[in-house]
């Protein structure tokens, strides 16, 4: 992850110099609560890249919250890192129970009637409005650059009884 450059609005490596907020215990908890939730922690990664470039935005920073979380329309403030990570892989984690499960899915940018007048889950998707559009190929790219698969985002580990990590059989 700290090798990762930031980026910038449309999927442009961001030129400012400035660098990934990330250090050892975000990492451990994108891990933990990915295989907690049965999220794949690349898809976190990438998520926070593309909607705060990892704190590297000042409004991201400013929030403890580079995963783009807007309850009611304005940007959500944590107190920590480590809380809008566990805040971002629920709300991950809710969308892809919902049928979302699919990186299109989730940057479709259908709002909850658009979900609805389509036969599907009346959840919106992760990313609403016409800037997912512009999001969706930055996160691709960046989910299959770290090994990632953009049409399967559920966690391809699991943490074993003694604490370790594992890949599923067959992954």
């Amino acid at each position: 992850m700290q090798k990762q450059p930031a980026w910038a609005q449309k999927g442009r490596v961001d030129v400012t110099g400035k660098e990934p907020m990330v250090n050892a215990s975000v990492v451990s908890e994108i891990m933990s609560q990915g295989a907690a939730l049965d999220v794949d922690p690349r898809l976190l990664i990438a998520i926070a890249f593309v909607e705060g470039k990892w704190g590297g935005e000042p409004n991201a920073a400013a929030a403890h919250n580079s995963f783009g979380l807007m309850p009611g329309g304005s940007l959500q403030v944590f107190s920590t890192w480590l809380q809008s990570v566990t805040a971002a892989a629920a709300t991950v984690a809710r969308h892809i129970a919902a049928g979302q499960d699919t990186a299109a899915d989730l940057y479709s940018g259908n709002s909850v009637q658009q979900n609805v007048a389509a036969g599907n889950d009346p959840l919106a998707a992760y990313c609403v409005g016409g800037a997912c559009t512009n999001k969706i190929s930055t996160l691709d790219g960046l989910l299959t650059k770290m090994g990632g698969d953009p049409g399967s985002l559920t966690d391809p580990c699991y943490r074993g009884a003694d604490g370790n990590y594992y890949m599923r059989t067959g992954q």
